[in-house]
């Protein structure tokens, strides 16, 4: 319900998302950077604009959106058909167990409003380059009562496949505990 992936030019233009288009047609200076506005700064105005959860965007245009929390977002995209790799992403929380996502993909930048230092350490040893707003030793569950069980499955994990079987097996566990139940 909440999620949705696009694929580039499936979305009306300039009216809906003004925000990823270069500004500037300027060649690259000297030093090599151009000075179009950064897609990551783009996509993160994106996503508080627009109050989601995640936004990956690539400089052709977005590629998916997301209003849902958690990693269930990147599990879709994981398995489905939109090239993830060199995309840029810009989400609100980044535990460990979506940034093993985001490696996973490919993913060569992100922004998060809140992340970890599992999640930041492990996306900076894999070349990505990240930005955030605060920096937090792990990320809380969704009563704030402990760590998110999804990043403290990772913790001693470095490799993104066997992240991603550990949070796939962790998810079905939650899902098939029962209410109230330990």
């Amino acid at each position: 319900r909440g999620f949705f992936a696009c694929w580039a030019g499936c979305f009306s233009g300039k009216e809906q998302f003004p925000l990823l288009r270069k500004t500037s047609q300027n060649p690259a200076p000297a030093g090599g950077k151009d000075d179009t506005m950064d897609i990551l700064t783009q996509a993160s105005t994106l996503l508080d604009k627009k109050q989601l959860t995640l936004v990956l965007a690539r400089e052709e245009g977005i590629i998916a959106l997301s209003r849902e929390r958690g990693v269930r977002p990147m599990n879709r995209l994981l398995d489905g058909p939109v090239r993830l790799t060199d995309a840029v992403v810009a989400d609100r929380v980044v535990g460990k167990a979506v940034a093993l996502m985001f490696l996973l993909a490919g993913i060569r930048e992100v922004y998060a409003g809140q992340i970890s230092t599992p999640a930041r350490n492990v996306l900076e040893a894999g070349g990505v380059r990240v930005v955030f707003g605060e920096e937090v030793p792990y990320v809380l569950n969704r009563d704030g009562s402990g760590q998110c069980p999804l990043e403290a499955s990772v913790l001693a994990c470095e490799d993104p496949a066997e992240g991603l079987s550990i949070i796939r097996e962790t998810l079905e566990k939650l899902q098939n505990k029962p209410a109230g139940g330990k």
